[in-house]
């Protein structure tokens, strides 16, 4: 078993993803234990920019009508790879 164990919240749109972290959170923060908290896409100053690019309701990106499959994909590959490097 690793030493510094990964959880891992997933789910739909609107699942409780994000109440459930900052209720993780809270209980991590009490017992002083330290953490690290990554989204997708999200985590380096500039996956946050592209992950605002896609949430952003004025942009209408999440229909999926002003970038195609593929340039969608792009976005999330574009940010994976940030993270590794």
């Amino acid at each position: 078993m690793s030493k510094y164990p990964i959880i891992i919240f997933e789910g739909i749109e609107a699942s409780g993803k994000t109440t459930n972290f900052k209720i993780a959170a809270n209980y991590l923060k009490k017992r002083r234990k330290s953490f690290i908290k990554l989204r997708e896409p999200g985590g380096s100053i500039f996956s946050e920019k592209i992950r605002k690019l896609i949430l952003n309701k004025k942009l209408n990106l999440n229909n999926k009508t002003d970038l195609s499959h593929s340039e969608f994909f792009y976005l999330f590959y574009f940010y994976r790879f940030l993270i590794k490097v």
